[in-house]
């Protein structure tokens, strides 16, 4: 018991003098990501990234990193800092502002094409396109209402998606996107539903004896059921019963009725 006391009153002084030490904060200064200002997509976006890993990794707080923001900026965005810091009190309008003015803009017709050069196929989902295809139209100088938007996404979804969902049953992104989602839903459904029949007849157990089907007169299997495994389609049966039209007898006087005046020596093409 006394060593339990011992234990607890060493444990409770570890923390006392934790508390008390001073924490270290976190900084820009050793961080050797750089920005000059070039109008670059790839080079902004990744020293945004690449600074946003760092004050996380780091622990720098909001404040100390709208302070330190100079420390990774250098040429014309340092100087666009300097002029504009005074304005921006908080780190991600800091970023914001930043993207504004240095993320170069595409021309609309850019815009348009990206837009109506790929339309969905089989292998994305209705929800990602549709985000996809939004993001595009928000880069326009001036961009569409919401309905001429969905009109022009609409016309790049799978034809599947537009012979079930009507383009007058939506007046909206999210009804649109709820309504494809049940579609492809019942799709994913009936290929489970089908994979799951195919592999039910594929590991049907069967009879380890060969017996004498009654139907198609082979030595086969049989399953569980007491069907037979060579008889069993539809397809089969169908021959089969070809096969008995086929073998039915002929009347002993067929050559009377059918051959009479035959002459195989007669071409009936020259007559």
């Amino acid at each position: 018991m006394d060593t339990d006391e011992q234990l607890a009153r060493f444990v409770d002084k570890a923390m006392v003098l934790h508390a008390s030490l001073p924490q270290k904060m976190g900084s820009f200064a050793n961080c050797t990501t750089r920005f000059d200002g070039t109008r670059s997509e790839d080079e902004l976006l990744a020293f945004i990234n690449t600074v946003k890993l760092y004050k996380d990794l780091e622990k720098i707080s909001d404040e100390v990193a709208l302070q330190e923001l100079h420390l990774t900026l250098y040429g014309e965005a340092a100087t666009w800092w300097q002029e504009v810091k005074g304005d921006i009190h908080v780190w991600s309008e800091a970023l914001k502002m930043l993207k504004l003015k240095f993320m170069p803009k595409k021309p609309a017709y850019e815009i348009y094409a990206a837009l109506f050069a790929v339309k969905q196929d089989d292998y994305i989902p209705t929800e990602m396109f549709i985000q996809q295809k939004r993001a595009l139209l928000a880069e326009l100088p001036r961009p569409h209402p919401e309905d001429v938007q969905i009109d022009m996404i609409y016309s790049l979804l799978k034809s599947r998606i537009r012979r079930k969902v009507p383009r007058e049953s939506v007046v909206s992104f999210d009804q649109l996107i709820r309504a494809a989602q049940k579609v492809e839903h019942s799709k994913y459904k009936r290929r489970v539903k089908r994979f799951q029949k195919f592999e039910y007849k594929a590991l049907r157990p069967v009879s380890s004896a060969l017996l004498k089907c009654s139907d198609c007169g082979k030595s086969t299997k049989f399953d569980v059921k007491g069907n037979c495994c060579t008889c069993f389609s539809r397809r089969h049966k169908t021959s089969r019963r070809r096969k008995e039209i086929l073998n039915v007898t002929p009347p002993q006087n067929f050559d009377q009725i059918h051959l009479s005046g035959f002459n195989p020596d007669i071409n009936p093409f020259s007559i």
